[in-house]
């Protein structure tokens, strides 16, 4: 038996929303930093976090025939996701690749330039979404590998990387299920999972500072480069 619209409408809206409020507290965290860089991890998540509920409201919207489910507004979103996948990867850089800044800026240039490629010239939403699809789960796949080994070497003290290790699991799965849910009228559930990604992840950053283990210095990306020699 399907959900009925509203009420699926309706418990998407408050997981996005509340992914919203939840990554900008991670952004507050940054803030609240004595020296703050554009590579400390709270505000690149944040960031990403973010556009990430901003996304998961468009699908709601879509779902809610406020806005067309076309080609086009499914350009739009693509905007949308390009910001919610772009900022973890400096990050992601400077962990694996500190050694080559150099390169860091082509990469991320090479990034953008395929991804608005495709936005613009994709002739279908099955072939928008493939040809985006392997590069979105790029940050994905890489600070799940990253957060496993800082887990196990307690590389990362000012991150509980089990708890952000959960959350990006739990984001991934939940936009796996997205699209077969639908059917269903289940989308919603995805929408849940996605909020609670979130924040798990979000209190990967925040538990350490209630318990006053860590201080107001930065956490850079550089911080867990160490970690590959």
């Amino acid at each position: 038996m399907q959900i009925p619209i509203d009420v699926t409408v309706t418990i998407s809206i408050v997981a996005s929303l509340l992914s919203m409020l939840l990554s900008i507290e991670l952004i507050l965290i940054w803030r609240s930093y004595e020296n703050r860089l554009l590579t400390d991890l709270p505000l690149l998540f944040g960031l990403s976090f973010i556009f990430q509920g901003a996304n998961m409201l468009m699908q709601t919207l879509v779902l809610a025939g406020v806005f067309p489910d076309t080609l086009d507004f499914l350009r739009v979103r693509a905007c949308v996701i390009y910001f919610v996948m772009t900022p973890p990867l400096p990050g992601l850089l400077q962990i694996w690749a500190h050694k080559y800044k150099r390169y860091h800026s082509r990469v991320l240039l090479a990034y953008t330039v395929y991804w608005f490629v495709v936005v613009v010239l994709a002739p279908s939403a099955v072939v928008l979404m493939g040809l985006l699809y392997p590069i979105m789960m790029i940050p994905g796949i890489g600070f799940i590998i990253t957060f496993a080994i800082t887990w196990r070497t307690g590389r990362l003290k000012e991150i509980r990387s089990d708890l952000a290790l959960l959350g990006l699991v739990v984001i991934i799965v939940s936009q796996s299920l997205k699209i077969p849910l639908r059917p269903l009228g289940l989308s919603f559930v995805s929408d849940i999972l996605n909020a609670i990604g979130i924040f798990v992840g979000g209190l990967a950053f925040i538990l350490p500072r209630m318990a006053g283990t860590v201080s107001t210095k930065a956490i850079p990306a550089e911080d867990t480069a160490p970690i590959i020699t």
